[in-house]
């Protein structure tokens, strides 16, 4: 099953999303897993998101990626500096085109590249400052900040999800999904009630409080619970 396989997607509030068990995988864009991998996912697919100003924040995942090509074993590292793709850079500017009569008011970022690049095009758009929260930074692997191949990423994330304690785990002492969750919707608590608010983060980030996985560019609503 490719990344971008929507088999088994269920439509949710008009528009269709991934149930909110499944696992996002953190593999780059267009690369097939293979068998001994996490399953690939269903996919929200692109819609008009359903959100009006005051009703909480309107969150956005960061454009398509130019992964480093670097070794296996130093690609987390690299992948927090990585930009956008020039079609990264296309969709998110399609995006921040369509959500421009939303009335946003407050563009705020995670602090990695792909984010803030993507941040930055939507703010320079509809003509606001951007503002960066270092909490809705991705999901972390290995809190020691050692790099992992990517399989090893993903086998630490498919653990996360279904229950594994770090200390539990075989493999990198990765963030527990309690403490994501927890700072993600701090995060987002400190933003809404100060104007109507774009949030650009990342797949795990954005699933941990929402339960769906969205497509890069791609937005879905969040209110407090």
């Amino acid at each position: 099953m490719s990344l971008h396989d929507g088999r088994g997607a269920a439509t949710v509030g008009g528009r269709t999303a991934g149930s909110p068990g499944a696992i996002p995988s953190l593999a780059p864009e267009g690369v097939r897993q293979t068998a001994e991998s996490v399953p690939a996912p269903p996919v929200a697919r692109r819609a008009p998101p359903a959100w009006q100003p005051g009703s909480g924040a309107l969150l956005m995942r960061h454009g398509e990626t130019a992964w480093p090509t670097t070794p296996a074993g130093s690609r987390a590292d690299a992948t927090d500096l990585a930009p956008l793709t020039s079609h990264g850079i296309d969709e998110v500017e399609r995006q921040a085109r369509a959500i421009s009569g939303l009335g946003i008011r407050r563009v705020v970022s995670s602090p990695l590249t792909r984010a803030m690049q993507s941040a930055h095009l939507v703010a320079v758009e509809l003509g606001l400052t951007l503002e960066v929260e270092i909490d809705l930074r991705e999901w972390c692997v290995d809190v020691s900040g050692r790099s992992h191949p990517m399989e090893v990423v993903d086998r630490a994330l498919y653990a996360m999800w279904t229950g594994v304690r770090p200390d539990e785990h075989d493999g990198p002492n990765f963030e527990d999904v309690v403490d994501l969750r927890t700072r993600v919707d701090a995060a987002l608590r400190r933003q809404v009630g100060r104007g109507p608010v774009l949030v650009v983060s990342h797949s795990v980030a954005i699933w941990s409080v929402t339960g769906l996985r969205i497509l890069t560019a791609d937005t879905v609503p969040w209110s407090i619970p």
